[in-house]
């Protein structure tokens, strides 16, 4: 059962994500959350991650962790790329 909440950086960007996948891929089938409150810099390349993990999640048979903390940035990206389920929190 997923029960951490992964708070992302500032920066969710091209140049960090590489980085942050290799670091949590690993033990995508522990978070349950993906807090995004403390994210400044977005671009399309954070909404891939989200989303790698998401499908990271559902290989391994976890529950694909919700998007909390969006301040409407991770929607708007999401609503561009055409992503139906982004996985933000009700």
């Amino acid at each position: 059962m997923p029960t951490e909440t992964l708070c992302l950086p500032e920066r969710l960007t091209l140049a960090t994500v590489a980085a942050l996948h290799r670091e949590h891929a690993p033990n995508a089938a522990l978070i349950a959350a993906f807090d995004v409150s403390a994210v400044r810099e977005w671009d399309s390349a954070g909404v891939a991650l989200i989303q790698a993990l998401r499908s990271e999640q559902h290989r391994r048979g976890a529950p694909a962790a919700l998007v909390t903390g969006d301040a409407g940035r991770f929607a708007a990206l999401c609503r561009a790329h055409r992503i139906a389920d982004g996985g933000l929190a009700a």
